[in-house]
């Protein structure tokens, strides 16, 4: 499936952005994962849990503690495969 992202919110202290994904109408997050020679970070991005939607307007930094959940592998189960 060939996605279509569309940032909404991007948090330039916390280096996570909100968006979504216009042919699903679902919400998402995405974030950076620095790799060891900080030359070839990539952008990793996961579903919105349905419990952090109710924010993406009102309150986007209530949404940075998913993020970090996803950053320990908590929640693989919304990872999106770009592939």
């Amino acid at each position: 499936m060939i996605f279509s992202f569309k940032d909404i919110y991007i948090s330039r202290d916390l280096k996570f952005s909100i968006g979504i994904e216009e042919k699903t109408e679902r919400y998402y997050v995405s974030f950076l994962i620095p790799t060891r020679n900080r030359q070839s970070d990539y952008e990793i991005y996961y579903w919105l849990s349905v419990d952090y939607s109710k924010y993406v307007y009102s309150e986007p930094e209530k949404i940075y503690p998913y993020v970090l959940e996803c950053c320990k592998g908590l929640h693989k189960d919304m990872g999106i495969d770009l592939n």
